[in-house]
């Protein structure tokens, strides 16, 4: 995936679960650690011999805290986003576009399935 990043740069790559990739070292369960050498690897590719320019490195997790803190380091993946749940008003426009695309009977109220999704995400 790298060496193919780097040869279409400019490129992204996008992580999605990363802590499932970039375990703390050391809190990996099972034969030989692997999920250390799989975050090793990962380290070696964005700091290796060649580098990684014009590509910019996303990932996305709802487990910060499970995060390798190697992995965010300055070069590495070095700024945190934090997205909040959606408020009412998201929650509503999530909604109407999804009933654009689907039948919805008319005894659906809008109203009621936001005030009865507080603390959902879009993706529930």
């Amino acid at each position: 995936i790298f060496r193919k990043a780097r040869a279409v740069s400019p490129s992204v790559l996008f992580f999605d679960e990363i802590d499932a990739l970039a375990v703390e070292r050391g809190n990996s369960s099972g034969a030989g650690n692997v999920a250390d050498r799989v975050l090793a690897q990962l380290l070696t590719e964005m700091d290796g011999i060649e580098q990684l320019k014009d590509v910019t490195i996303l990932a996305a997790t709802n487990r910060p805290d499970m995060i390798d803190k190697a992995l965010l380091r300055p070069g590495r993946i070095d700024r945190i986003i934090y997205v909040p749940l959606p408020d009412a008003a998201t929650r509503k426009e999530i909604f109407k576009l999804h009933f654009q695309s689907m039948p919805v009977s008319d005894e659906v109220c809008l109203a009621e399935l936001v005030e009865h999704t507080h603390k959902y995400s879009g993706a529930e």
